[in-house]
């Protein structure tokens, strides 16, 4: 796909460090083609994102951007939603506390005091019991 002259504007993307560095489209195109979402359909899916990025602009922003509209775009062709599902889920686990007791810490005010006061007791035994990392162990 040719890149619109509205494409080739700059945008500034702040990275997780503090950092800012330029919205790569090549870049962005080789991670959005997932699984098997075609070479042509990532790179449909990478301009119109590009398109709708407002600068300056997060990593974590472009993700849920790029989700939404993969999942728009599933009517199309399924390979979208199923890309769609997987930046969702690799969003989901940056986004997560990688023990249980500090997702539960983090989420303290959602939650009973003695469903709280059970974690805080028992936070070594839980956090060695769930841990994130084994979920990539299912498919």
């Amino acid at each position: 796909m040719t890149p619109t002259p509205e494409s080739e504007r700059i945008i500034l993307v702040q990275k997780n460090g503090g950092w800012t560095e330029e919205f790569d489209v090549n870049k962005s195109f080789d991670a959005f083609a997932i699984g098997d979402l075609e070479e042509q359909l990532a790179g449909d899916l990478a301009y119109i994102v590009m398109d709708k990025l407002v600068s300056p602009v997060t990593s974590q922003a472009i993700d849920s951007l790029t989700a939404e509209i993969a999942s728009r775009m599933e009517f199309k062709y399924l390979a979208y939603g199923r890309a769609a599902a997987s930046i969702e889920s690799d969003l989901m686990y940056r986004e997560t506390e990688y023990t249980f007791s500090e997702a539960m810490e983090k989420a303290a005010s959602l939650l009973s005091d003695e469903f709280y006061e059970l974690v805080a007791r028992n936070k070594s035994v839980l956090d060695h019991m769930i841990v994130n990392s084994r979920d990539e162990l299912l498919d």
